[in-house]
C-alpha cells in the first residue's frame, strides 16, 4: 500500500510540475511537499472536495481520460457567486501504475 501511495505522489507531481512548465512557472521539491500535505489535511475532513485531485486519481483507477467541462464561478441555490471554480480540463492517465 504505501509503495501505490509513494507511486500516486509521483505521477502526481510530475502531471503539477508538467503544468507549472506549461504555464512557465517553476515548481520546486518543497513547494510540491507542502501542496500534498495539504491535499492530504483536507482529505482527512469528511465532506471535503480535493477538486483536481480526485479527478486525476480516478484517471488512474479507470485507465481513461476524463473530461471536465466547468462553470467559472461556484453559485449557492439563490445564485449569489461564492467563488471561482478551480477546476476544469482534460485529465489523462500519465502512465500505467
Amino acid at each position: 500500500m504505501l509503495l501505490l501511495f509513494i507511486r500516486f505522489y509521483q505521477r502526481w507531481k510530475e502531471n503539477e510540475s508538467l503544468h507549472a512548465r506549461l504555464l512557465s512557472f517553476s515548481l520546486n521539491d518543497s513547494q510540491c511537499a507542502a501542496d500534498w500535505a495539504k491535499l492530504l489535511s483536507i482529505a482527512s475532513k469528511p465532506g471535503s472536495s480535493l477538486e483536481q485531485l480526485h479527478i486525476f486519481g480516478l484517471t488512474h483507477i479507470l485507465r481513461r481520460p476524463i473530461i471536465v467541462y466547468g462553470v467559472k464561478y461556484v453559485k449557492s441555490f439563490r445564485g449569489e457567486t461564492l467563488g471561482y471554480a478551480r477546476y476544469e480540463g482534460n485529465f489523462n492517465e500519465l502512465q500505467p501504475i
